[in-house]
Formats: C-alpha cells, sequence, structure tokens
C-alpha cells in the first residue's frame, strides 16, 4: 500500500493541487492523509473547497481519504 500525506498547506492551492498531482487516488493500494493547517494563507477558501471535493470523493469509507482536522 502507498501512503501519501501532506500537512501545513496554509493557503498555498496551487502547490496542494500541484502535489496532489502526483498521486493517483483512483489506485485500490493508495491512501492520503491530510493532517491538517489548511488555512492562513492567501487562498485558504480554495484549499477548504479541494479538501472537501476530496473528501466527497473519496469517502473516509473507502479507506482512501482521511484527514486530521486538528489545526484547520
Amino acid at each position: 500500500m502507498k501512503i501519501y500525506a501532506i500537512s501545513d498547506i496554509h493557503g498555498h492551492t496551487e502547490e496542494f493541487n500541484k502535489a496532489l498531482s502526483y498521486i493517483d487516488l483512483d489506485d485500490k493500494d493508495t491512501q492520503l492523509i491530510l493532517l491538517g493547517d489548511y488555512i492562513h494563507g492567501h487562498d485558504s477558501y480554495a484549499v477548504l473547497d479541494r479538501v472537501m471535493e476530496l473528501q466527497e470523493k473519496y469517502d473516509t469509507e473507502t479507506g482512501k481519504y482521511s484527514s486530521v482536522s486538528q489545526n484547520i
């Protein structure tokens, strides 16, 4: 299984999307874990939209996506 973890996004949508582009979540052996600190940057709303989009598409029940929202 491949597990990817991303943290400290801080509103950097472009960099977040670039990091996500390297991850094939359609691969059954891939899991993404987001570790908080999504906002406090120049494009925080877009980051939150993307996080919610990932959550809807790769629901936590599938085991593909998890998030820790300790420091949103």
